[in-house]
């Protein structure tokens, strides 16, 4: 809508399609000074740092000595959650170097990442937490949810000037889609990868 674009080509998978299996991502904190960025947690408004694990913290925090730490707040809701760990992740979003990760072994994460100082690790989340806060604009922060979609369509590129005429109607733009698709697929460009892959040219 801000670019003026009356239609935008997308792929539309159902959580109950069993295609969609839903995770979190782990935060690799790199660049800054350790002790800064416990300080800097703390001083967040309704924030505490307890140490040790904890049932119901928002989140994890483990530094490179492997201490552990829980990150717990006074919420009651999904909404509240997802308020109070904004603050947090934008705070060394703005401070620091974020990479996200699936890994959870220090002894694997630290050698790969010298710089890194802490892992912050949060607990799951279901889909009709990501729906309510999707609903209601209670966001989660960036790079936390993980939503991995079986037979996810990368690369697609199509013509971005077919989504932009204002004039043709969405039926027939469709049917253009359908018609580029099976070109595609008859010129055999369209490959699928059934096994996990890394990908070097992001």
């Amino acid at each position: 809508q801000q670019l003026g674009y009356p239609h935008i080509l997308v792929q539309v998978v159902s959580y109950e399609s069993g295609y969609v299996d839903l995770k979190t991502w782990s935060h690799i904190v790199s660049g800054w000074e350790a002790e800064l960025f416990m300080k800097q947690i703390e001083s967040i408004p309704d924030i505490q740092l307890v140490p040790g694990q904890r049932a119901k913290a928002i989140a994890h925090i483990l530094l490179r000595g492997d201490q552990l730490y829980a990150v717990q707040a006074s919420i009651q809701n999904t909404h509240e959650r997802n308020a109070a760990l904004r603050k947090v992740v934008s705070l060394y979003q703005q401070n620091a170097r974020l990479y996200r990760t699936t890994m959870n072994e220090p002894a694997e994460i630290w050698p790969l990442y010298e710089q890194a100082i802490a892992l912050v690790i949060f607990p799951g989340y279901t889909p009709a937490d990501i729906m309510a806060a999707a609903k209601y604009k209670a966001y989660l922060p960036a790079g936390v949810s993980r939503h991995i979609v079986h037979g996810r369509a990368l690369r697609v590129n199509y013509p971005i000037a077919l989504l932009h005429d204002a004039h043709t109607r969405l039926s027939e733009k469709n049917h253009a889609l359908r018609a580029w698709l099976q070109d595609k697929l008859a010129q055999r460009k369209v490959r699928y990868y059934a096994e996990a892959t890394y990908q070097f040219d992001e």
